[in-house]
């Protein structure tokens, strides 16, 4: 069985692959090594990756949902979600003044003149052409705009409910949703320890 997160950036996603290790699962959180880059836009959605963890979270999962249900028989999927308002401040921040150190408009308008800051090492180039290529295929556009980020939202949300239906486990960690709902569905017991809260803002949150 794998376990793949579906939800979009900034939904809690980071919280949940934390979560996933505390109960003894092998999870990663947006991998971007070579071979999974040249996996998924070649087309090729059996990973190897897969052979080594057990669960994947993140906007990775978004586009290939229904090839990866197919090719992993029996597994679970989690799609976490947050008030959508407070999902379009946190992306619209985190697009203009977080992501790649608050230069990524500068990046994506090198890389559209058809280059890419030369201080990028092999490895940064590589997760720039996932991102890239993730961000178009989820989002539709390489830099935010709230409109179409609202839009998506809501069509990605309703995509996942009409598909998976009661198989998938819908969880707002960022509203307060912890180990009361995801032990139950993956059938394993509670932790003894608080459940993960990655990259938390300035707001507290009540974890279950």
């Amino acid at each position: 069985m794998k376990i793949f997160g579906l939800g979009l950036t900034k939904t809690g996603t980071s919280s949940l692959n934390e979560a996933l290790k505390l109960l003894g699962y092998r999870s990663v959180h947006y991998p971007a090594d070579q071979r999974t880059v040249e996996q998924l836009v070649s087309g090729e959605y059996k990973l190897d990756l897969l052979e080594q963890v057990d669960c994947i979270t993140d906007i990775t999962t978004v586009p290939f949902f229904k090839h990866f249900d197919r090719l992993y028989p029996n597994s679970k999927f989690i799609l976490t979600v947050r008030d959508k308002k407070e999902w379009l401040r946190s992306t619209e921040s985190f697009w203009e003044t977080i992501l790649m150190g608050g230069r990524w408009n500068e990046i994506v308008t090198s890389y559209l003149r058809g280059d890419i800051p030369p201080e990028f090492g092999p490895d940064g180039r590589r997760y720039l052409k996932l991102t890239f290529f993730l961000h178009a295929a989820v989002y539709g556009t390489l830099r935010f705009s709230k409109d179409l980020f609202a839009e998506v939202y809501d069509v990605h949300f309703k995509n996942m409910v009409t598909y998976f239906g009661s198989r998938m486990l819908i969880m707002d960690i960022c509203g307060g949703a912890g180990w009361g709902r995801l032990c139950p569905f993956l059938g394993c017991d509670k932790p003894d320890v608080p459940f993960p809260h990655e990259n938390k803002g300035a707001s507290s949150v009540r974890l279950l």
